[in-house]
C-alpha cells in the first residue's frame, strides 16, 4: 500500500506540473512572499464558517462600502476558459435595510488564460480574441429580503422548490440567460483581518452547480450548457480606506480559489494576510452529499517559479513575481474538522497592477478538476519581505 500511494503521489506531480516544466533555480525565501504566522487561535463559536444559505444573498444581509457578486461559469471541456457575470453595489447607505434602493453596475467578461502570450501583453493571462468585456451597465434595485437581486436588467433568482438558480441580463453589448441546477453550497465567513473596517464577509451560496443556457457579449453568444457555476457574494470593502489604504490597517494580500471536481463538488481555501503578515482563512470540502470546513488553516508552499509578467514589473522592489508549483492547506489544531488539501496551479502568469501582484489563472486538486486561483500580494507586503534581504532596513 506504501508503494503505491508513492506512485500515485509521483503521478500526480508529475500530471500538475504548471506550465513551465523546468524548475527554477533556487528562489530566496525574501521573494517567496509567505504569510510570516498563521491564525490558529480558537475560533469563537459566533466567528465560525458555517455553510451558506441561499437567504445570505439578500442584499440586506451584506454592509460595506462595496459589495460585490458573480456567476463564474467554467467550461470542463477547456479548464483556461470561464466565463464572469459580476455585479458590483457601491457605496449603499448603512446599515443596509429590507425596502432600502441602491444603484448598481452589472457586466459580462471572458476570462480565457492561454498558454502563449495574447498581443498586446507578455502572457496569456488576458486574451482579447473574443472581444472586450461588455460595458458596465448601471441598474437600480430594491432589497426585498428575497435571496438575489432583481432589476429591469439584470436579475438573480432563487427557485426554493427545486433548489435553482435562474440569472437573466440584457443590454446593448451583453446578455444572460442561464439556469444552474444540482447546487452544492460553500461556506459563509468573515474573515479575521485587522478589525471591522477590514474583514470582508464572504458567501458562497453555489460553490458548485450544473448550467444550462447562453451568455452573449459583444456580439457572441457561447452556449453554456454542461458548464459548472459558482455563485459568490462579499462586500469586498467594509471601508476602501481601512482595508486598502491605511498603512496600519490594509491588506497584505490574500489567497482564494475554487476548484470544481468531477463529482460536481469542490475544494476551496481563502484568506487573508492582515498588516502583521499574519494569515487567516478557510478550507472547505464540498460535495453533493454535504459541506464541511474548518475555519482557521495553515499553508504550506512549494515549487516556486518566476512569473511571467503582463507588461512588465512597474514597481517596487522591480522584480519578477513569484508562484508556487503547489500549496498544502490544513486545518488547524482544534478545528472540529480536521482534513488537508493539496492544489497545483496551473500557471505562471500575473500582472503587476501598482498596488498589488495579481494572478487569475488555472488551478487543480485531482485529475478532471478545474478552477481558478488568486495569489495577491501588495507592493507594501513584497517590500516589507524584501528590504531586509539585502540588509535594508
Amino acid at each position: 500500500m506504501t508503494v503505491l500511494c508513492a506512485a500515485a503521489s509521483i503521478i500526480l506531480a508529475a500530471a500538475f506540473e504548471p506550465a513551465i516544466t523546468q524548475a527554477d533555480p533556487a528562489i530566496p525565501g525574501s521573494q517567496e512572499y509567505e504569510p510570516t504566522s498563521y491564525d490558529t487561535s480558537p475560533t469563537p463559536p459566533d466567528r465560525a464558517a458555517r455553510v451558506a444559505t441561499p437567504q445570505d444573498t439578500a442584499l440586506d444581509r451584506l454592509d460595506g462600502e462595496i459589495a460585490i457578486g458573480w456567476w463564474m461559469l467554467k467550461n470542463p471541456a477547456d479548464s483556461r476558459h470561464s466565463l464572469l457575470v459580476i455585479e458590483a453595489e457601491p457605496f449603499w447607505p448603512a446599515p443596509r435595510q429590507v425596502g432600502q434602493s441602491g444603484d448598481f453596475v452589472w457586466s459580462v467578461a471572458d476570462e480565457t488564460n492561454s498558454d502563449a502570450p495574447q498581443f498586446p501583453f507578455m502572457n496569456g493571462m488576458f486574451s482579447l480574441q473574443g472581444g472586450l468585456p461588455g460595458i458596465p451597465v448601471s441598474a437600480r434595485t430594491l432589497s426585498d429580503g428575497k435571496p438575489g437581486l432583481r432589476s429591469d436588467s439584470f436579475s438573480i433568482d432563487y427557485l426554493p422548490d427545486v433548489n435553482n438558480w435562474h440569472v437573466t441580463a440584457r443590454s446593448s453589448t451583453a446578455a444572460a440567460d442561464f439556469t444552474a441546477t444540482d447546487v452544492v453550497p460553500g461556506s459563509f465567513y468573515k474573515i479575521p483581518v485587522a478589525g471591522e473596517g477590514t474583514e470582508p464577509t464572504n458567501v458562497d451560496a453555489v460553490i458548485n452547480s450544473r448550467v444550462t443556457g447562453s451568455v452573449t457579449y459583444n456580439g457572441h453568444t457561447i452556449d453554456v450548457d454542461g458548464w459548472r457555476g459558482e455563485y459568490w457574494r462579499m462586500n469586498m470593502f467594509p471601508s476602501i480606506v481601512d482595508s486598502q489604504l491605511n498603512p496600519s490597517t490594509s491588506w497584505r494580500g490574500w489567497e482564494w480559489n475554487d476548484v470544481m471536481e468531477p463529482d460536481g463538488g469542490s475544494s476551496q481555501y481563502y484568506g487573508i494576510i492582515n498588516p502583521a503578515g499574519r494569515y487567516s482563512g478557510i478550507l472547505v470540502d464540498a460535495r453533493p452529499g454535504g459541506t464541511r470546513m474548518c475555519s482557521k488553516t495553515t499553508l504550506e508552499f512549494g515549487n516556486y517559479y518566476h512569473g511571467t509578467p503582463l507588461y512588465g514589473d512597474v514597481t517596487p522592489p522591480f522584480q519578477r513575481y513569484t508562484i508556487p508549483g503547489w500549496i498544502k492547506v490544513k486545518c488547524a489544531p482544534g478545528e472540529d474538522v480536521q482534513m488537508e488539501k493539496t492544489f497545483y496551479p496551473d500557471s505562471v502568469d500575473y500582472a503587476d497592477f501598482g498596488l498589488l501582484d495579481f494572478t487569475e489563472m488555472p488551478i487543480k486538486t485531482v485529475p478532471g478538476s478545474f478552477g481558478s486561483y488568486e495569489h495577491e500580494r501588495y507592493t507594501t507586503f513584497r517590500l516589507q519581505q524584501y528590504l531586509p534581504s539585502p540588509g535594508i532596513k
